[in-house]
């Protein structure tokens, strides 16, 4: 694609929520919205963490602020695998995400068609 103002080669790019094409000779570009699929997705994704028998202090810390719970509660969560939460496909993604650095193994049903 050619600029319309000096005729030099225009660049695509996408950014979060916006996408277009620049002229990196000019600056002129068309922008428009961009929303990824995961920001439309309207199904609800149920995440629950696998049993853990001994979960490291490091675990519970972090499974602590995503359960919104005490160490002794997040714990218990934790060894028998409990807890599960019921969201959209962007917080599900966050959840898992944060799971992930933690090292707490989890499960996604229905399957989760996104990149952790």
């Amino acid at each position: 694609m050619r600029c319309d103002r000096c005729g030099a080669e225009m660049v695509y790019f996408q950014k979060d929520s916006t996408c277009g094409w620049m002229c990196p000779v000019c600056n002129w570009g068309v922008v428009t919205t961009y929303m990824p699929p995961i920001k439309l997705d309207t199904a609800k994704y149920t995440i629950k963490p696998a049993p853990v028998e001994n979960p490291s202090l490091d675990m519970i810390r972090a499974a602590s602020r995503i359960f919104h719970c005490n160490y002794l509660q997040t714990k218990k969560y934790l060894q028998t695998g409990t807890w599960s939460s019921c969201d959209l496909a962007i917080n599900t993604q966050s959840i898992a995400r944060a799971l992930s650095k933690a090292g707490i193994p989890y499960s996604i049903s229905p399957d989760f068609p996104y990149e952790i």
